[in-house]
């Protein structure tokens, strides 16, 4: 990941370079420092920059001929660090803001200001365990703290930022804790939705997760839950079931635990045909898969997303489970689907 960091060279000058090398440690990122002048500013906007660093709102008193600020226009994601207060380029809050831009100001006092006095900041964030004493320690310590919400900010816009193994955990087990009860009110929604649809046969409303699920509130709870990422799944197959004119998986499930049961065993039964631990544990699962209404898509998905070793391998033994079950339609799509794989 390419990170450019932007400010001036008498600010902070220990802190930053504490942070960068903890961005830097993790190995996998590029980090670029520049002060930012008149003869620069194109060159370091067209840089390829993933994402652009500033502190005390630096480079924004670049403004364009009708009067917008330039970083507008850059084509990358901001982190704006506000490191102290009363700033001189303040004002410029004030104008549209571009909505890839996170601010993290120091104190909540100072959050509560800006909040009511420019409201057209798109997210801004007070940042915490920040350290006011001086030493070599507290140095460090505010470092990581900003290297955390540069992680932070790098996962809400689905980048990748690699830091050390134990600061990376570090980031992400604080991020769970903060985001844990809208996990929670999602895995509610989800759950109840679930429950609802079933009882009701309605099979719109339990695709309507779907969505939800993928961009929606919903994202939270399939980023954190593995359940959540299986019924992703099992609806997923429902859906292209449901296009195809297949039996869906869920035919005679009447609730989320049978739903949810039926995809494990199903799973369980699959692991069973690849180690092939006896003739007996084969057939049972044989018979399973043959009696279940287990469609191509099913098959398939499952072996995409669960630890499975050597599928590909194994594609053309597997489909001759299913050689009384499957229609003709239904083998050659198997086929495909697995031909495709094998091809990418």
């Amino acid at each position: 990941m390419k990170i450019t960091v932007l400010c001036p060279k008498d600010i902070h000058g220990e802190l930053l370079g504490e942070f960068a090398k903890i961005l830097s440690a993790g190995g996998k990122n590029s980090i670029n420092q520049y002060t930012l002048e008149q003869f620069n500013l194109t060159r370091i906007q067209f840089s390829g920059a993933d994402l652009v660093v500033t502190v005390n709102l630096y480079g924004f008193e670049f403004t364009t001929l009708t009067g917008g600020i330039s970083y507008n226009l850059w084509n990358t994601k901001f982190v704006h660090f506000l490191l102290d207060e009363n700033l001189p380029d303040e004002k410029y809050l004030a104008h549209p803001l571009s909505i890839s831009m996170f601010f993290f100001c120091k104190g909540t006092g100072y959050q509560k200001y800006l909040q009511k006095r420019y409201p057209l900041i798109p997210y801004l964030e007070a940042i915490t365990g920040w350290r006011e004493d001086a030493g070599e320690k507290a140095v460090k310590e505010n470092a990581a703290c900003l290297a955390a919400l540069v992680w932070k900010a790098a996962e809400k816009c689905g980048l990748s930022l690699r830091l050390l193994p134990e600061l990376e955990a570090e980031c992400y087990f604080r991020q769970l804790e903060e985001e844990w009860p809208k996990v929670e009110e999602a895995c509610r929604y989800i759950n109840g939705r679930m429950r609802e649809a079933l009882a009701d046969g309605d099979d719109r409303k339990l695709l309507s997760l779907i969505p939800y699920m993928e961009s929606g509130k919903g994202k939270r709870a399939w980023k954190y839950v593995g359940g959540v990422r299986k019924i992703l799944r099992v609806l997923q197959t429902i859906s292209l079931e449901t296009k195809y004119r297949m039996i869906p998986f869920h035919s005679g499930c009447r609730s989320k635990d049978e739903l949810m049961e039926k995809y494990q065993v199903m799973v369980f039964a699959l692991r069973r045909l690849e180690n092939r631990l006896s003739e007996e544990s084969v057939a049972e699962a044989k018979r399973f898969l043959k009696g279940a209404g287990i469609s191509p898509f099913a098959v398939y998905l499952a072996l995409q997303n669960e630890l499975f070793l050597d599928k590909a391998q194994k594609h053309g033994k597997l489909a001759e489970v299913f050689v009384d079950t499957w229609t003709e339609g239904e083998k050659l799509l198997f086929a495909q689907l697995t031909d495709m794989e094998r091809k990418g």
